[in-house]
């Protein structure tokens, strides 16, 4: 063999070896990106799940405030507003609760067509989450749950109600945070009657 074709064969080595070392740039390329893909859909996730969170949590905080009013009203008018401790005390079947309505310009708690108190259980999800929406468009729902009276007792009635605000996503179970879906938030709060 002379010496031209040596360095031939020499030369067809190194681009073969410059054409592998491109591939194999380009595939580590390719796999860095879809790491970095999979690292930014994460944190979408988790920035949607922050605000989905937010809402649940503001909504309930709210709704002890609505409470917390509604129980001073029922107060000043001496009554009528907020449901009588034998309405709400506990059974096997769960926790008795309660939704909002739009009464005029105030919010009170839901009555039937009788004017009884419109009562869930706390065990029958399915059945509140689709009667205690807040609205369309967040599709989020909203119960006051009634838990231990307690304190002075003033004309038959407890001085104080321990207070479960339960808000979450009519979509969901309700029972884990995952994708875009936020677990049932549970708002503990006192209210004074």
């Amino acid at each position: 063999m002379n010496q031209d074709m040596k360095k031939r064969i020499k030369n067809k080595k190194y681009k073969a070896l410059g054409f592998v070392e491109s591939m194999i740039a380009i595939m580590v390329l390719g796999m860095s990106s879809v790491v970095l893909m999979q690292i930014a859909v994460n944190v979408m996730q988790n920035i949607l799940q922050n605000e989905a969170i937010d809402d649940l949590t503001q909504y309930a905080v709210e709704g002890a405030e609505i409470v917390q009013d509604i129980a001073n009203r029922n107060k000043e008018v001496g009554g009528g507003l907020f449901p009588l401790s034998a309405e709400y005390m506990s059974d096997p079947q769960g926790k008795k609760c309660f939704r909002f309505a739009l009464e005029g310009e105030s919010i009170v708690f839901a009555k039937n067509d009788e004017g009884n108190w419109e009562k869930y259980s706390s065990a029958e999800r399915d059945t509140y989450k689709n009667a205690a929406i807040l609205n369309d468009e967040d599709e989020l729902f909203r119960l006051i749950c009634f838990i231990t009276p307690m304190g002075g007792v003033a004309n038959g009635e407890p001085a104080f109600v321990t207070t479960e605000i339960i808000v979450g996503q009519r979509r969901g179970d309700g029972a884990i945070t995952k994708g875009n879906l936020a677990k049932d938030y549970v708002y503990g709060t006192i209210v004074k009657l």
